[in-house]
């Protein structure tokens, strides 16, 4: 059934591409240029092997081309607790850029999603320590983290929820909290003094209120 439909559509699965390509190789020499370079291949599969020498005798040249081979220095580095890891690893990736601007250096961290707001504050600490006193736009960042902010975590986004939670039973107090500092809420201007002093009346609280 799926050759049939595969027949009807004139399409071509995967598994018959290089046999096809071979037909063709013998029959339409001309579909080919002169030069066929063979690039990232871990090994060459039997039927691609085929191909290859089907092109050659075609008189086509093949090459295989092999990235430079390299030996990298690897080593293992325990510490304390997470906090001193990604601050390590900040200074390595700093005396790295120290030594080569031009420098690409990829990091891989684990469970990224939740540490990206520590990842991220670490990071402008070490590499960009002059930007508080600079105001430097996002834009001109160092390094950039391939997971973006969640959401929820765009302060509109966070207060909007927050007044919802409130209207709900039970609510909790950070969201109290959340809402008294929004300045997106109505009348922040006028009453951001008595919110703040309002913030400590909930700090004795429990962590929910039932209305």
């Amino acid at each position: 059934m799926f050759a049939q439909e595969c027949k009807e559509n004139g399409w071509l699965d995967n598994a018959f591409i290089v046999d096809t390509l071979v037909e063709y190789s013998t029959l339409k020499k001309d579909i080919f240029s002169e030069k066929l370079a063979l690039i990232g291949f871990e090994e060459i599969a039997p039927q691609q092997k085929v191909l290859c020498d089907v092109l050659k005798s075609a008189g086509l040249e093949v090459i295989e081309i092999k990235p430079p081979s390299g030996k990298a220095n690897a080593s293992v580095v325990a510490y304390s607790d997470r906090n001193t890891e990604i601050k390590a690893a900040a200074a390595l990736v700093r005396s790295h850029l120290q030594k080569n601007t031009f420098s690409r250096i990829g990091m891989v961290i684990p469970k990224l999603h939740g540490l990206r707001t520590e990842v991220l504050s670490i990071f402008e600490d070490v590499l960009m320590p002059g930007a508080m006193v600079s105001e430097s736009s996002i834009s001109s960042q160092p390094f950039s983290l391939s997971l973006g902010q969640s959401l929820i975590d765009y302060p509109l986004v966070k207060s909007v929820f927050s007044l919802f939670a409130i209207g709900c039973e039970p609510f909790a107090i950070s969201d109290i909290s959340t809402v008294l500092r929004c300045s997106f809420v109505k009348g922040y201007e006028e009453e951001k003094i008595r919110r703040f002093y309002l913030m400590p009346a909930y700090a004795n609280i429990t962590d929910q209120i039932w209305i």
